[in-house]
């Protein structure tokens, strides 16, 4: 091999490796990019579910404004006054239908209610027959 061979042959090896070099670099690049687009991926959070038996809610004094609870006799939501009285009840037993009481800034209940479901007469004949759905309320204006 004379030089002249010997210098074009060490050109073009130079060359391969540049070439080799930016190729490596481009792999690295693509790769780090694969890599972040999948931990952006997981950075998601799931759906979030919050379970208690009981949520309090209170105002920036820190008072209680509502409650809404879980208990052995049922459900219920509480509403409160500034003055921390109960104003409004909503509750559903274990039973059928559900409990409505209204009260007005001194707890003195001004409003009850109820939906329930009952058997009114037919005797059981078919089902469905002898039932019938009803809301019961009762206004007390005093």
């Amino acid at each position: 091999m004379d030089a002249s061979a010997n210098a074009g042959l060490l050109r073009r090896l130079e060359q391969l490796e540049r070439s080799n070099r930016r190729l490596k670099i481009l792999a690295v690049v693509v790769l780090l990019g694969l890599g972040g687009i999948g931990v952006m991926g997981q950075a998601r959070p799931p759906a979030q579910i919050v379970e208690a038996q009981e949520f309090i809610v209170k105002d920036a004094n820190g008072n209680v404004r509502a409650r809404l609870g879980s208990y052995t006799a049922g459900a219920s939501l509480t509403l409160y006054h500034d003055a921390g009285r109960a104003t409004l009840m909503a509750s559903a037993g274990r039973g059928p239908g559900a409990h409505l009481s209204l009260a007005d800034g001194s707890g003195k209940i001004r409003g009850l209610g109820g939906l329930h479901r009952r058997r009114r007469g037919g005797g059981g004949r078919s089902p469905g027959q002898g039932r019938q759905d009803g809301l019961e309320g009762t206004v007390i204006d005093r």
